[in-house]
């Protein structure tokens, strides 16, 4: 209890310091700092330079970027499960990325997104993460089809739109990926995922996607011969969770599943239609693939002992949205507030739980 007063004593005491100095005159010059710093941080472009020279190529373009998020526990060494906390930065991850385009003619583009990240914390910190020795995916990009991250040839007409390569398709907007189930996401460094964060942690598959217009509708059809399971947090990150156990101990894990192969038979299918309602954008779709992550069955083997064996099933999802755009007029003080309205529900098959009905839940296996 003393804490909290504490802390709520610091914040009111803080926000009448603001108060203060605004009052005395210095909420000109703070603003005029404040302004001078956003104007910084607007024009600050440190390899921008060293692009321009590839830009000047005619029908050639590149773009990138350089970032940055750092995360810190601000709780301190504690004892969760069977991990301790005694990490101060959780994560000090940078991103790389460069996206070369050349045209070749107006309407044909080969796009290309090449994405290196490297995760600091492992190399800054002696603690107990070790997500790097478990997978070395936790801490550097050093696989060639994690760095190349799109590559695509898109083709358009007037009535057709296909993009052929390696690419993702967001279908989605809404917190939850209710609609956003064609490409699974790289959760791996992530607790909590936010809608914002998508596009940057959707994994890019080998597709064809093909996109056909007419009237105030459109149709959409993908083949996907190529299949990425969602990425999980890895043993040893700071969002593994504390309370799992550990698979390299636990006799039930007796392998891995194998993911689906490039066969025919293995092959994924989608389609999309939408169509303009009024003031409403309604779609509807369907995808026929594989659930995201394996499942792991219970089997019992020739001793009588139960063991997990994951395997990937297949799934439907048939998903539907609405957009719904309003503009409220006469508001005080804003005069109109326009706002969307938007709705996004989905149909799953062959999602496979736990039973505790079954009597093997009572030796302990989920």
């Amino acid at each position: 209890m003393k804490s909290a007063h504490q802390k709520f004593l610091v914040i009111h005491l803080s926000f009448l310091v603001i108060l203060l100095l605004a009052s005395n005159g210095y909420s000109e010059s703070l603003g005029d700092t404040y302004n001078e710093v956003d104007r910084w941080i607007a024009n600050f472009n440190p390899l921008g330079d060293a692009l321009k020279p590839l830009n000047e190529i005619q029908r050639f373009k590149v773009n990138g970027f350089l970032s940055n998020w750092t995360t810190i526990n601000v709780h301190g060494d504690r004892q969760v499960g069977t991990v301790t906390k005694d990490w101060r930065f959780q994560e000090i991850q940078w991103m790389a990325e460069l996206e070369p385009r050349y045209q070749f003619s107006p309407g044909v583009e080969l796009v290309n997104k090449l994405r290196f990240q490297y995760d600091a914390v492992y190399d800054w910190q002696s603690s107990s993460l070790y997500a790097d020795k478990v997978n070395k995916d936790s801490y550097i990009s050093h696989r060639g089809d994690e760095i190349m991250r799109e590559l695509h040839l898109d083709i358009e007409s007037d009535n057709l739109y296909v993009k052929i390569g390696k690419q993702q398709v967001v279908w989605g907007k809404m917190e939850g990926r209710w609609m956003d189930f064609i490409n699974n996401i790289d959760g791996k460094d992530f607790l909590e995922i936010r809608a914002s964060q998508y596009n940057k942690l959707r994994i890019p598959l080998w597709m064809s996607n093909i996109t056909y217009t007419f009237r105030e509708s459109s149709i959409q059809f993908l083949w996907i011969p190529d299949y990425e399971p969602a990425r999980n947090p890895y043993q040893g990150s700071p969002w593994w969770s504390p309370l799992r156990s550990d698979p390299e101990r636990d006799p039930r894990y007796r392998g891995s599943a194998d993911e689906p192969g490039m066969a025919f038979k293995n092959n994924q299918w989608a389609a999309r239609f939408d169509t303009k309602l009024g003031q409403a954008t309604w779609s509807l779709g369907y995808m026929y693939g594989f659930s995201p992550n394996a499942t792991n069955f219970i089997r019992r083997d020739s001793l009588g002992q139960t063991f997990y064996d994951p395997e990937y099933t297949r799934a439907h999802f048939v998903g539907s949205a609405i957009d719904v755009g309003y503009v409220i007029k006469g508001v005080p003080f804003f005069q109109r507030i326009p706002f969307t309205y938007r709705a996004e529900v989905v149909y799953k098959t062959d999602q496979y739980f736990t039973d505790f009905n079954k009597w093997d839940t009572y030796n302990g296996i989920l």
